[in-house]
């Protein structure tokens, strides 16, 4: 199953479009234009989302001091 949301054109209704969410629900009818700006904005942010996940999972790096000892 994807995680992006796909157009998917009425077959009820001519010109009109649904969303195809990634859990296979669909939306309400939309007209083209507002259906890919919302398609498009959801996408982005899964993108988003995926892009922090992936900057949470690098290496961290440590950083070591040496202790200097007492002189004395």
């Amino acid at each position: 199953m994807s995680n992006r949301h796909i157009l998917t054109e009425s077959s009820k209704f001519p010109g009109m479009w649904l969303i195809c969410y990634p859990d296979g629900t669909l939306s309400d009818m939309l007209n083209i234009s507002r259906a890919q700006d919302i398609v498009m904005e959801l996408n982005n942010e899964i993108e988003r989302k995926g892009e922090r996940i992936g900057e949470l999972r690098k290496p961290i790096k440590r950083h070591t001091t040496k202790r200097r000892r007492p002189s004395g």
